[in-house]
């Protein structure tokens, strides 16, 4: 039968290597600074590595049109549709807000997505296409 190891105090643990874990004071002080912080800082504050995140997605997404990938003109379609639809939604919510309106994150399935019935307005450009 197994050994149950005795608990020992340890210290909370750093998440990135060189770090130094936030001691209590420190963690009140950081919560009062940013319940201090005003609206048009905090996003600011947020804006950068949000924006940050979702280009690198987007070039990420980009990187699957490499030679080792194989795709159809209709799934390429398909997740520009998405995308679009995805970015116009978010920008939507930055205009006054409409009372009951709701936005649903369902993320990205090829079958979820219907092609507008002119494919023309989603089509790739003949340079760009496979």
């Amino acid at each position: 039968m197994a050994k149950k190891q005795e608990s020992k105090s340890v210290p909370p643990v750093a998440k990135k290597p060189g770090r130094v874990p936030m001691t209590e004071a420190q963690k009140a002080a950081k919560k009062a600074e940013l319940k201090a912080e005003g609206k048009d800082a905090r996003f600011l504050r947020l804006i950068k590595p949000r924006m940050g995140k979702a280009l690198k997605c987007i070039k990420l997404l980009g990187n699957l049109s490499g030679q080792g990938y194989v795709y159809t003109p209709e799934q390429i379609a398909k997740m520009r549709v998405a995308l679009d639809s995805a970015i116009a939604e978010t920008f939507a919510r930055f205009v006054p807000k409409i009372p009951g309106a709701k936005s649903q994150d369902a993320g990205f399935d090829f079958d979820a997505v219907t092609l507008p019935a002119s494919e023309d307005a989603v089509a790739l450009p003949a340079s760009e296409s496979k």
